[in-house]
């Protein structure tokens, strides 16, 4: 048995164990094609291949590069056992970098910046080396080829008070464009009347005079039919009182990339436009083509699109047709609560806001993160993301497990030694068990991690990191992308230069000669759990909201000491949840005797229904009765009809395997105490297993169980 186990205590390490004797429990019945299975992981294990192998971030840092360095370089990279590279052009931070030792190589993407990248593509295809690329110098998205009209937008607006009684034109102002989040002027084009060179009317929207605490829209009125923009003026009689007008404008928010290099300044692109999106990854498409060739025969496999980490509101034109596409009402009466929440009572402002995230959320799935993948696919190439956070310091406006699937490769973070502890004392930069749940239900079959990102720069040993990569194996990840490996041209000397953060892991570090055996460790457990399935006995329904992050293993949810559990969306929930003698299932992916519910008052009607069926059909069912629907969409008769189906439907006597009430969700019951009466012993048990609290993680092949 192959025991891959890391210690666990209030998130907090202690000693650790991992045994890799790999000695295989075999079931009685193994086929003959079950043999040749086994043999194939037996080989793959003895000497896994590169797809198994650790990649890492290629730092290149202020674009300065040495040509015969980059070499040097990725032949150290192949003879460490590791398998591939990012190219990642990163700026420093000043304080980085204080007398400018590191000089400002070329602007990205420009022809001498290709000639670096053509040559280091074309090395790593000889030494057999897969590439990746990052779509920015830094991050996010975007670059000094952006134009206006693919750049990030947002919303500004004027305000214009009318007397009692209005009757007749008045001209609305163009909106006074505000600082950014920063406090400093936003950073926008301007054309030669001095007003933003993309702009775009929104709506006109008038309010009665110090309206607050409203139940609906019924008050506030819509004028953008009345209002001429090429004179700025409004026709209107108003009714009776006084009456607040906002002319709300879509404009570029300025918002410019995190931390390029000096000369590759750009702003970032508009992330829930798929125009955008194609118009940067073509731009990519179109620059290396001539020199590589066809990309799909080329040592490029992946293009990377960094966590979305835009400071800025957001705004993008399609969003207002999308809205009512989704939600069937329209948002324009409803932007003014954007800035001013307690124009609404509260309840009708939180579900006004769940509506408008999921639009959000929808956006930047479509039109950014599928986008992307629609276009690396045309030409034989995967997409990578960080789409599902670190959510927890940015804005991550998605539904993260939807967002994770819509990719080829998702990928997550944790760091070494840097918590991030929210107030419940939960690591949130700790992404391994979301990408995982994401990567299994959308059967992606390769959960990639970035690595040992740290801030404590020369300070750790392949020793000390082993122990955080246990963990993370523990929680699904099957390949570690390291962060990072920083390039040093010539004259740099030893320790050389670092990128601020992340674990210096290149051939300047004094144990580099001695790190092969700890990368052919890493290959090798990542291969097995690349090779196998993920085996749990609950699968976990999370919710429907947005966000909706995904914490570290047993931490927010937990079945009980030796128990795992799969975690499930709202879409594979409708589209790919059956029930087979008994159990849950999801095809292709695995088989689960209980389906646990998160314990929310609201709750999608369409999810509701499907329960209904699967309950009904013999899945055993545990959570809390919802009282809700959530969002404005068909209300109050959408939160009528959950209230009612969960009163038919929710029971609150214990479950029983002898006394099944056929139909029934049980709301009083743990998954535990289903898995206890069914007999169903954990996957890993140990003595004083409370108090000690080893990690373990389940996988099967063949009839072969690996734990």
């Amino acid at each position: 048995m192959s025991l891959i186990l890391k210690p666990r205590k209030n998130m907090k390490f202690v000693n650790s164990l991992v045994l890799i004797s790999l000695l295989l429990v075999v079931s009685c019945r193994v086929q003959q094609n079950d043999t040749s299975t086994l043999a194939d992981l037996k080989a793959g294990f003895n000497n896994p291949p590169m797809s198994a192998r650790p990649k890492v971030y290629w730092w290149w840092l202020n674009g300065h590069v040495d040509t015969l360095r980059l070499k040097e370089e990725l032949r150290a990279i192949k003879n460490a056992g590791l398998g591939g590279v990012e190219i990642f052009e990163i700026g420093l931070k000043a304080e980085s970098d204080p007398n400018d030792v590191i000089p400002a190589g070329p602007a990205f993407m420009g022809e001498e910046s290709l000639d670096a990248i053509q040559l280091a593509i074309e090395e790593a295809g000889r030494l057999g080396l897969a590439v990746g690329m990052s779509l920015a110098s830094s991050w996010n998205a975007g670059g000094s080829w952006v134009k206006p009209q693919y750049a990030a937008k947002t919303l500004y607006f004027s305000k214009t008070s009318l007397a009692d009684d209005f009757s007749g034109k008045i001209s609305l102002p163009f909106p006074s464009i505000t600082s950014g989040v920063n406090g400093k002027p936003r950073d926008i084009e301007y054309d030669a009347t001095g007003r933003p060179a993309y702009r775009e009317e929104v709506a006109v929207i008038a309010i009665p005079a110090g309206a607050t605490n409203l139940m609906d829209t019924t008050s506030i009125l819509n004028l953008s039919k009345y209002f001429d923009a090429k004179s700025e003026t409004l026709t209107w009689k108003a009714p009776a009182g006084k009456w607040d007008v906002y002319r709300y404008v879509c404009s570029n928010s300025g918002e410019q990339l995190k931390r390029p290099t000096p000369k590759s300044v750009g702003p970032i692109i508009d992330h829930f436009d798929s125009t955008a999106t194609e118009m940067h990854l073509q731009y990519f498409v179109d620059r290396l083509q001539p020199r590589l060739g066809d990309l799909s025969k080329s040592a490029l496999k992946y293009l990377y699109l960094a966590s979305y980490e835009a400071k800025e509101f957001t705004w993008t034109p399609s969003l207002p047709a999308t809205f009512q596409k989704l939600h069937g009402y329209d948002v324009y009466k409803f932007i003014p609560a954007i800035y001013n929440p307690e124009l609404f009572a509260s309840q009708t402002y939180e579900g006004f806001n769940e509506d408008f995230k999921k639009t959000f959320s929808e956006l930047m799935i479509n039109n950014h993160y599928r986008k992307s993948k629609e276009i690396c696919n045309r030409y034989g190439l995967k997409i990578i993301s960080e789409s599902g956070g670190p959510g927890h310091m940015h804005h991550i406006p998605v539904e993260t497990l939807k967002s994770l699937g819509s990719l080829d490769i998702p990928r997550g973070e944790f760091w070494y030694k840097r918590p991030y502890y929210d107030k419940d004392s939960v690591d949130m930069v700790w992404l391994v068990k979301e990408i995982a749940a994401a990567s299994h239900i959308y059967k992606r079959g390769m959960v990639e991690e970035e690595s040992f990102t740290s801030y404590l720069d020369w300070q750790e040993s392949p020793a000390d990191l082993k122990t955080f990569a246990d963990r993370a194996f523990c929680e699904g990840m099957s390949r570690l992308v390291i962060h990072g490996f920083p390039h040093n041209p010539q004259g740099f000397g030893y320790p050389g230069i670092a990128y601020f953060a992340g674990t210096h892991y290149n051939d300047r570090r004094v144990w580099w000669p001695k790190v092969k055996p700890f990368n052919e460790y890493l290959s090798r457990i990542s291969y097995i759990l690349q090779s196998t399935d993920f085996v749990a006995d609950v699968l976990y329904y999370y919710g429907d909201k947005v966000p909706n992050l995904v914490p570290p293993k047993n931490t927010r949810f937990k079945v009980g000491p030796g128990y795992d559990y799969e975690i499930v969306n709202t879409e594979i929930l409708l589209k790919d949840l059956t029930v087979e003698d008994g159990q849950l299932v999801l095809p292709g992916v695995g088989r689960y005797k209980v389906l646990a519910l998160r314990n929310e008052p609201e709750m999608n009607p369409d999810a509701l229904v499907k329960l209904k069926a699967l309950a009904e059909q013999g899945a055993i069912i545990v959570g809390s009765k919802p009282e809700r629907s959530a969002g404005l969409n068909r209300q109050p008769q959408a939160s009528s009809r959950v209230a009612s189906m969960g009163n038919l439907v929710w029971t609150s006597k214990k479950f029983d395997p002898e006394a099944r009430e056929k139909g029934k969700i049980y709301a009083n019951t743990q998954p535990i105490e289903v898995l206890e009466a069914l007999k169903v012993s954990p996957d890993f048990s140990y003595q004083q297993q409370q108090a000690n609290g080893l990690d373990y993680i389940h996988y099967a092949k063949a009839g072969t169980i690996f734990i």
